[in-house]
């Protein structure tokens, strides 16, 4: 799960951390999960995450990461302190960028309920893998 730990690029430092992180090249475990963008989620027949609703990522999330995502991520932070990109109101936005802001705060949501069922089960929702 990216959410729980954040990036911490800085930490990557050593050869054995790069490499189960993802950070060079695929992990041999997943680094994290996301959404099916393909279902949304819910698994019905989808060819993409395999009916699971998940799929799983062998990559760190900051080497996957392009530009478009950043601009989702920031617009997601933008538009949760009361802040939209262009003017106007939600419904003047482009619907491509709502659309994806919504997956963005869903996604988000989703990562939020798995730190703090992994803060009650008291390993604070890291990875383990020494970060």
């Amino acid at each position: 799960m990216w959410g729980g730990q954040g990036a911490k690029c800085p930490k990557c430092r050593t050869p054995s951390l790069r490499k189960a992180w993802g950070c060079d090249a695929p992990a041999e475990d997943p680094v994290y999960s996301r959404t099916c963008t393909a279902c949304r989620g819910n698994g019905t027949d989808c060819q993409e995450c395999q009916g699971r609703g998940q799929v799983m990522r062998y990559r760190c999330p900051q080497s996957e990461t392009d530009v478009l995502g950043m601009t989702v991520v920031r617009a997601l932070s933008q538009w949760q302190n009361g802040v939209l990109p262009g003017p106007g109101g939600w419904g003047d936005q482009c619907s491509r960028l709502a659309e994806l802001v919504d997956v963005a705060a869903a996604e988000k949501h989703r990562i939020d309920e798995q730190a703090q069922q992994a803060a009650k089960k008291g390993n604070g929702g890291g990875k383990g893998k020494g970060r």
